[in-house]
């Protein structure tokens, strides 16, 4: 599906939309369009000038999410240790879901408190200081709501008995991490509602299945790359790859999603408006954290951890960030630069004078071609 018509149905579409998910939504519309103002770049060797437009940087986004979503992973792959990880998945009952749609930032903050505490304690146990990864996710296959955490958990550790001494911890109790999850977040959550939403949500709290307090675990033996990938896809909410996982039907007012997990591929159809309810649900609240590092990998251990990346693994401090902002030409691969930047109230000649003779402006990433050589 063509990225550019993504949006276009829900303006076909009655909507009952939150002010919030309305906003979501008309930013993403103008995503890298000149609305948004840009920058002209400027090839160094051949002259040629490009427009790029600015993006809109709206969680859920699809438009401009996939840069936002490479630089994390890339970020965090060279902050994992050369270790390897643990990738448990922290699955809780289902009737929860509902708490989380009444109040998603109030859930979210609970939740990570909840499994916080439960590595607390496997911590404890253990006698280690673990480096652990905390990832938040609402959705699984075909948008369906299902509130869960992911972690990435070292497998090895600093004792807490022998100073800096780095040990593999072995395996790990997922029965503790179950049983803490279980026995705090509900008392969390009813800590934090107003009373009249306790009593509302009460047969809520009391449904819940004991059984479907479960974490899932997997082992990646050399370093948690892998996981980093998978996580990438939902850093800026839930993001379908819609040039290759969605097609839509203007004929039939749905939209059909290609969901590949675990090397299986499963289709599912939704109309408009179910579809575009769920894709907005699942954009987290303004101000609402869904990433947090805890253990080795937070910032009170920033100093030590560099420290065993050194001593343990004979590796480099990182003392630079990973840039992605350089662009390359497309027609002799030299660098382009910044040559001018601009507001939509406030275009250079170059686009006006394109706007004068096509009666629309040009899209993002159109290449003005240049014979002419740039000075040095």
């Amino acid at each position: 599906m063509d990225p550019a018509h993504f949006l276009d149905s829900y303006k076909e579409n009655i909507l009952c939309l939150e002010t919030e998910q309305y906003y979501a939504l008309e930013n993403m519309s103008t995503c890298r369009t000149i609305e948004k103002g840009g920058r002209i770049l400027r090839c160094q060797d051949c002259g040629t000038q490009v427009v790029v437009y600015n993006p809109c940087n709206q969680r859920g986004c699809p438009i401009c999410s996939k840069k936002n979503q490479i630089q994390w992973a890339n970020k965090l792959k060279a902050k994992l240790l050369p270790t390897g990880h643990y990738h448990l998945s922290f699955s809780i009952p289902e009737e929860l879901t509902e708490i989380w749609k009444n109040d998603k930032k109030m859930f979210i903050d609970s939740f990570f408190h909840t499994v916080q505490k439960a590595f607390k304690k496997l911590q404890q146990d253990l006698g280690i200081t673990l480096g652990i990864i905390m990832v938040f996710q609402s959705h699984a296959q075909g948008l369906f709501f299902k509130p869960h955490m992911h972690c990435i958990v070292t497998d090895h550790g600093l004792s807490n008995n022998i100073i800096n001494k780095w040990v593999l911890c072995g395996s790990l109790k997922y029965n503790t991490l179950r049983d803490v999850t279980k026995e705090t977040l509900i008392p969390h959550l009813k800590k934090k509602m107003h009373p009249l939403l306790r009593n509302h949500f009460k047969e809520t709290f009391e449904a819940c299945d004991e059984r479907k307090w479960t974490v899932y675990p997997a082992i990646h033996k050399f370093n948690g790359d892998s996981i980093v990938n998978y996580l990438s896809k939902s850093v800026s909410g839930l993001v379908i790859d819609i040039e290759n996982d969605l097609e839509y039907s203007s004929e039939e007012s749905t939209y059909t999603i290609r969901d590949r997990h675990m090397g299986k591929e499963k289709t599912i159809t939704l109309d408009v408006n179910t579809f575009w309810y769920r894709y907005l649900s699942h954009i987290p609240p303004k101000g609402t954290v869904t990433i947090r590092n805890y253990g080795l990998y937070s910032n009170k251990y920033s100093g030590l951890l560099e420290q065993i990346r050194i001593r343990e693994y004979g590796l480099e401090s990182i003392t630079e960030e990973i840039n992605n902002e350089e662009e390359e030409c497309s027609s002799c691969y030299g660098t382009m630069i910044t040559n001018e930047a601009f507001t939509v109230t406030d275009l250079p000649l170059i686009l006006r004078l394109f706007i004068k003779k096509n009666h629309s402006p040009p899209g993002h990433g159109h290449a003005f071609k240049s014979q002419q050589k740039v000075l040095s």
